[in-house]
C-alpha cells in the first residue's frame, strides 16, 4: 500500500469494501496468492475492531475524571423529574420570547460549562464523531447508560 500512494491516516476513513479493494490490488500487483480472500476478509474485519477500540479509548479518556462524574449524572432522573438532564439539554426551547432567550442562554452556559470544547478528538475521524453524536442525540438516556457500560468491559 505504501507504492501506490496510499496514506495510512486515510486508510482509517475507508468503509471496509474500500480496504479490501486496496489489499487485493496490491496482492495482485505485487503477484501474491495468500492470503486468500476469507483470510483478507478476516484482517480487515479484525483491523476495524481495533481500531474502533482505539477510537473509544481515545473519547473515553478525553474528559478529566470530574467531566467523566458530570457526563454520567446526565443520563440520570432527578427526584421529582420525568426526563432527565440529557433530555432537557437536547431539547432547545421553543418559545419565541425574552424567557425563551434566558432559557436558550442558560442551556448554552450550561452545555458550555461541559468542557467539552476542550478536549482533543483530533485522532478519531469527524465522521465518527459525527456518527455518535447522531446516536446520543436520538437514543433515550438509559440506552447511553447501557452503552457506557459496554464499552467499559
Amino acid at each position: 500500500m505504501g507504492s501506490s500512494g496510499a496514506d495510512p491516516h486515510r486508510l482509517r476513513l475507508h468503509r471496509p469494501i474500500v480496504l479490501f479493494d486496496l489489499a487485493t490490488n496490491r496482492l495482485v500487483e505485487a503477484k501474491i496468492l495468500l492470503p486468500g480472500v476469507t483470510t483478507l476478509e478476516r484482517l480487515i474485519a479484525a483491523l476495524r475492531e481495533r481500531v474502533a477500540a482505539r477510537q473509544y479509548a481515545l473519547l473515553a479518556a478525553a474528559p478529566s475524571p470530574n467531566q467523566s462524574a458530570v457526563l454520567e449524572t446526565l443520563v440520570n432522573v432527578e427526584e421529582g423529574r420525568r426526563v432527565s438532564r440529557l433530555d432537557r439539554l437536547r431539547k432547545s426551547p421553543t418559545d419565541v420570547s425574552s424567557t425563551g432567550l434566558v432559557k436558550a442562554l442558560d442551556r448554552h452556559v450550561e452545555l458550555r460549562d461541559l468542557g467539552a470544547a476542550g478536549w482533543d478528538l483530533s485522532a478519531v475521524p469527524p465522521g465518527k464523531i459525527a456518527a455518535l453524536a447522531r446516536f446520543a442525540h436520538a437514543a433515550r438516556p438509559g440506552r447511553c447508560r447501557t452503552f457506557r457500560a459496554v464499552r467499559q468491559d
